[in-house]
């Protein structure tokens, strides 16, 4: 569409049926610039508390706005990685084994000092009673009521490979790659000059081989989950305020 979601980006009561996979895990803005981890469910304190209430408005402004764009009778659907009832998405020892090597980095001189503080995901997993607080007194939020919801245990792929094939080599260079294509571009805006090619080229090449060293060491399966969602609009809705 050109433009994020958390603008409107159809026409009011236009879409029969939404779909949205893991996109709104990302939040529209980082609410704190500096945080002691670059994953929240490992931050603590003041930085915790910010992103859990950027979290909150964030997901209820989604919500309010795919309503709108939703026809009477539409359905929303919604994938997002899932989370315990503390926040804990099964990504955290991976998530430590990056804030590692950012550090390391930082330590060698590949990175600044400055840039590293400035490191985070602007990603927030909310549990499943997180993702419903907005329906709790009277089971719609914006017109939209809670048609279906679940939570249950992603399958590892990688892992589930590497049982059957023994390459550990593989299994590591599988998860380093995934983890520099998902995340390591975000992660490097906090760079001087993000849009230097050669070094952000450079830097992540360094970072997928510290962090296999990491993984080479650790070897275990990422046990994550999975949450998803159906919403559906009513025909005749009151007035979202």
């Amino acid at each position: 569409m050109g433009r994020s979601f958390y603008e409107s980006v159809l026409p009011p009561a236009y879409v029969h049926l939404g779909w949205s996979a893991y996109a709104a895990m990302w939040l529209s803005r980082l609410p704190t610039p500096v945080a002691d981890h670059i994953y929240v469910p490992c931050m603590k304190g003041a930085a915790s508390a910010a992103f859990r209430e950027q979290g909150k408005k964030d997901w209820q402004k989604f919500l309010s706005l795919r309503a709108a764009e939703l026809r009477p009778g539409g359905r929303l659907v919604v994938v997002l990685p899932g989370a315990d009832d503390d926040g804990r998405t099964g990504f955290e020892p991976l998530m430590n084994d990056a804030d590692d090597v950012l550090t390391q980095m930082a330590d060698e001189g590949a990175i600044t000092k400055d840039e590293r503080e400035h490191m985070v995901l602007a990603t927030f997993g909310r549990p499943l009673r997180e993702l419903l607080t907005a329906f709790a007194t009277d089971g719609r939020f914006c017109a939209l009521y809670v048609e279906h919801c679940e939570r249950r245990p992603l399958p590892d792929a990688v892992w589930d490979d590497f049982l059957q094939d023994g390459d550990g080599g593989r299994m590591v260079s599988r998860y380093a790659a995934f983890y520099r294509s998902t995340f390591v571009p975000s992660l490097f805006l906090a760079l001087a000059q993000p849009d230097e090619a050669q070094r952000k080229a450079e830097l992540s090449d360094r970072f997928e081989h510290l962090l296999k060293e990491r993984l080479e060491a650790r070897m275990e399966p990422i046990r994550s989950q999975v949450q998803m969602l159906v919403f559906a609009r009513d025909h005749h809705p009151k007035v979202c305020s």
